[in-house]
């Protein structure tokens, strides 16, 4: 550990001398600090609509890792492109298994927003996420997105830390 020059001073004002001051840094900075085995991550990406059923992000969730909690907002109005059974009414933020996993929009209308804490999951295998084109329920609907729609998409994720290397 090592203490910056301010907290140094601090200690001298405190105590009023010198090596009071300077003896009590000794003592801190032979204190081992505890490391953090997880972090916290994340990303914020704004994704392009194409004229299909779904629209990968361009980051994906490791192995391992917890979502925390997830927004979206659809930044220009979003339409469907009337194709299928024209039930497009909402955009799922989730994956193939599970369109709405992650959030669903209420509308397609700019600055309709998604805020979702996500329950305790271990994610098994690095994963994809989409935004897809979904029935008011939630389900994934037939009807593609119109192109150039803009949704943004953040994420924040914990993993876990690699041990460091063994050093003898």
């Amino acid at each position: 550990m090592t203490l910056k020059s301010g907290t140094v001073r601090s200690l001298q004002t405190a105590l009023g001398n010198k090596a009071a001051a300077d003896e009590i840094k000794e003592i801190l900075e032979e204190v081992e600090v505890e490391q953090d085995i997880t972090d916290l991550v994340s990303f914020s990406e704004q994704v392009t609509l194409t004229n299909s059923l779904k629209v990968d992000l361009t980051n994906t969730l490791p192995a391992g890792a917890v979502v925390k909690a997830v927004r979206a907002r659809i930044d220009t109005a979003v339409t469907g492109d009337g194709s299928g059974s024209d039930n497009f009414a909402k955009i799922g933020v989730g994956t193939a298994a599970d369109p709405d996993l992650y959030g669903l929009t209420s509308a397609l209308t700019a600055n309709t927003k998604v805020t979702s804490m996500i329950a305790h999951a271990v994610i098994a295998s690095e994963t994809t996420v989409s935004l897809y084109t979904c029935q008011t329920g939630g389900t994934a609907s037939d009807e593609k997105f119109t192109a150039g729609g803009l949704v943004t998409v953040e994420f924040l994720y914990e993993v876990c830390e690699a041990l460091p290397d063994y050093s003898a």
